[in-house]
């Protein structure tokens, strides 16, 4: 059995999705395979899964067999013939898929530098050419190992039908877009909770906690939590500032309750208490892993940039 890579198992999806197995099973592709010199690395695989299957295949259009042998053809291709897959796609793509909009087009260059070829898209057909195609680890380190290649590691030992179904590339890139909204996220939370640690400090003293103004909620959160990392130790330590204890939203209560010590830094409460809102908003769908729109995306970045000049404005020099 050939083992499939996971970009190749996306790239199949993708072409299947958009109905190129009812290509596979005529005449024309048996053609292209002869013009190319790939027709008997084609049959090998088409008849290693005629064998395997129990299904009666001389139903009219049954394109199961094909779905079966195409990925198994691809791999072989990419594993012995790098440099000649790429024309061989495009041509394929040409002749098999010659309606295929803009969108669908997208899709399939996306797949094909998955796989480490370059693809450019011109009126409306695909070029798909050459690119030095990047090492693939035999064995992987679980320490040097990052989350996207363990993902793709699981994935490379799915079956193209469980991808397509559990583990679209859509999802994926969800995925990848909700990372960098947590960065956004964490970034914005800890820079506010050091102003807030810097500023107070400054003003009260190392044990500023115990002057300042707060209320019930949040002196009863601070203890609990406390009790709750002292109690379980698996739990991680956030040290010994009260404000690293408290929520995303409490940091504007702490600011608005503690004006005179913010005022300088900000337009008015308003302006710093309903962004430090929004955020906690968004920060909570993230935590819950609910997708977030662009608008959402984009209004993390700009209210950290608004927020960070803001501080800086009044920060002291010297």
């Amino acid at each position: 059995m050939v083992e499939i890579e996971v970009s190749i198992k996306r790239l199949s999806a993708a072409l299947f999705k958009m109905r190129i197995q009812e290509y596979l099973i005529g005449k024309d592709f048996d053609y292209l395979c002869m013009e190319k010199n790939t027709d008997e690395v084609w049959k090998h695989f088409e008849d290693q899964v005629r064998a395997e299957s129990s299904v009666a295949i001389l139903i009219p259009g049954y394109t199961g067999y094909a779905e079966e042998a195409f990925p198994r053809f691809l791999q072989l291709l990419y594993s012995k013939e790098k440099d000649f897959l790429p024309s061989f796609l495009t041509e394929l793509i040409h002749r098999a898929l010659p309606k295929l909009n803009r969108t669908q087009l997208e899709e399939i260059a996306s797949k094909c530098e998955e796989m480490g070829y370059d693809a450019r898209i011109e009126k409306g057909s695909i070029q798909i050419t050459n690119r030095s195609k990047p090492s693939i680890s035999s064995g992987s380190n679980e320490e040097d190992q990052s989350l996207g290649e363990a993902l793709d590691e699981v994935a490379s030992s799915l079956s193209i039908e469980v991808i397509r179904s559990l583990l679209p590339d859509d999802l994926k890139k969800e995925g990848q877009n909700m990372g960098e909204a947590y960065v956004f996220l964490y970034c914005v939370e800890n820079s506010l909770r050091l102003f807030i640690d810097a500023t107070l400090r400054q003003q009260y003293g190392a044990n500023y906690f115990g002057k300042i103004q707060t209320n019930k909620v949040i002196r009863n959160k601070l203890i609990d939590r406390k009790k709750a990392e002292k109690e379980n130790q698996w739990l991680p330590v956030r040290g010994q500032v009260e404000v690293f204890y408290l929520d995303f939203g409490d940091l504007g209560t702490i600011i608005q309750n503690n004006w005179d010590s913010f005022s300088h830094f900000f337009p008015n409460q308003k302006w710093i208490t309903q962004k430090i809102d929004e955020l906690s908003s968004i920060r909570n769908l993230v935590a819950h892993n609910s997708m977030i729109s662009k608008t959402e995306r984009d209004l993390i970045r700009v209210y950290y940039s608004q927020i960070m000049r803001q501080i800086e404005s009044g920060w002291p020099t010297g």
